[in-house]
């Protein structure tokens, strides 16, 4: 009974270990960011932010940030030509630079993630367009994308073309150019024949247009 008293108090001393260590992990600062060190105004906060990142500096690193006044904008205008034209001794200057490079580093890779761009996710189309306002919708984007011409400042769509590139794309040609303004202008009801039409040029017009966006990503 005792030995397994013994044992399971090791156990939870173990556990309460383990939650503490991933604990600290948990909360631990991350390398500050270009605009948050700007923002800082005093010597002090910058040194207790650089403590709390983990960069590598020593105390004797932080020791020339304090003697020459350093904040957060100053530190990142720092070189290794400035520190050792101030007299500061090859060691600490190599680990002040380094962790400028470091935070520059790590600030040059977020924004590059965040600027990429974003590739179109897979979208169904079948069941989107199963709704007329949908399907309106898109109808007049594609419209106003590939047949409308601005003159001066009035645009003007070309039904006449549209109808031709709706023939070449469903091979139907009973829709008629009134039919398709209709539909562009007054979203007016179309029949049990050219509803399928209508959405057959929208739906691969739609997927020609994720296809070229995909191809010119990729």
């Amino acid at each position: 009974m005792e030995n397994y008293s013994k044992q399971e108090d090791r156990e939870t001393e173990t556990k309460n270990h383990e939650t503490i260590i991933s604990s600290s992990q948990t909360f631990l600062p991350s390398i500050p960011s270009t605009e948050e060190l700007e923002n800082i105004s005093k010597t002090s906060d910058l040194i207790h932010r650089l403590k709390e990142s983990n960069l590598g500096l020593t105390d004797d690193d932080f020791d020339v940030l304090k003697y020459h006044k350093i904040i957060g904008r100053t530190f990142l205008l720092l070189t290794e030509e400035k520190l050792e034209s101030r007299g500061v001794k090859l060691g600490p200057t190599l680990n002040i630079i380094c962790s400028i490079n470091k935070i520059r580093k790590k600030n040059s890779r977020s924004r590059s993630s965040s600027n990429s761009p974003t590739r179109p996710t897979r979208m169904n189309i079948d069941d989107d367009l199963d709704d007329i306002d949908i399907l309106q919708k898109k109808f007049k984007e594609l419209v106003e994308d590939k047949f409308r011409s601005i003159s001066g400042l009035k645009s003007k769509v070309n039904f006449s073309l549209l109808a031709k590139d709706v023939y070449r794309v469903c091979g139907e040609d009973t829709i008629s150019v009134k039919t398709l303004r209709e539909f562009y202008f007054y979203n007016t009801k179309l029949s049990k024949h050219t509803y399928p039409i209508v959405r057959k040029w929208v739906d691969h017009k739609m997927r020609v247009n994720i296809r070229s966006y995909r191809t010119w990503f990729s």
